[in-house]
């Protein structure tokens, strides 16, 4: 059985934080885990542009940098789409090689200002089966994490632009009402963090392998 979990917000809002937490809660159950980011591939683009020595102004990403810490910014917008494209690409791989007697959960994060657009990228099968999880994080909290980061720098130019405002709750209202989607606001502890994804992890995704749905077919 294979679970499909996107973990969506803002840079900065603990995205990789909550994926980390529910990989360990995921491997206390003894299920495989697969875990997928965006920012992984955006950052290997990035240091190909600088490796191909590919002049500024033909290149699709900025560097920057803060405080010693080295990131970058998306300048053409269209790479974002790409990207996506790859991990639907790396998605339908785990789909097929899973195995069908263990339970596998692959998680998928990206932070985007229209995940309307960015989902339907993953088309209308895969999301059908998919848990969805944002992590709310008010812009202004997410650029002062960003400044405490040691990695993953995303400058303020774009978080106040680009990722000011985002279409979540449109998302939420648009999609499939029988489609699992879920916000936790993580703006207190790392203890409170853990706690609302553990008591997540148990009422949506170990609740569902416990209990599957019978196919409508079936019924």
């Amino acid at each position: 059985m294979l679970k499909i979990l996107f973990i969506l917000g803002r840079p900065g809002c603990g995205k990789s934080t909550t994926a980390s937490l529910i990989r360990m809660m995921a491997r206390d159950q003894r299920w495989l885990f697969h875990s997928l980011n965006d920012y992984v591939l955006l950052q290997d683009m990035c240091l190909h542009e600088e490796a191909e020595n590919i002049p500024l102004n033909e290149r699709d990403f900025i560097q920057r940098e803060l405080d010693g810490c080295i990131g970058f910014d998306v300048k053409n917008f269209g790479v974002l789409r790409t990207v996506l494209r790859k991990l639907k690409e790396e998605v339908e791989v785990i789909r097929v090689t899973s195995p069908q007697d263990r339970t596998t959960l692959c998680t998928i994060e990206f932070a985007r200002a229209l995940y309307q657009d960015a989902l339907d990228i993953f088309g209308n099968e895969l999301l059908a089966e998919a848990h969805l999880l944002y992590i709310n994080v008010d812009v202004d909290t997410c650029i002062q994490r960003n400044h405490n980061r040691t990695d993953h720098f995303i400058s303020d130019e774009i978080m106040r632009t680009y990722y000011h405002y985002d279409d979540w709750a449109r998302e939420v209202y648009n999609l499939d009402h029988g489609r699992d989607k879920f916000a936790i606001k993580n703006m207190e502890t790392f203890e409170d963090l853990r706690q609302e994804v553990e008591s997540w992890f148990a009422s949506h995704l170990l609740s569902e392998a416990l209990f599957p749905k019978v196919p409508d077919n079936m019924m």
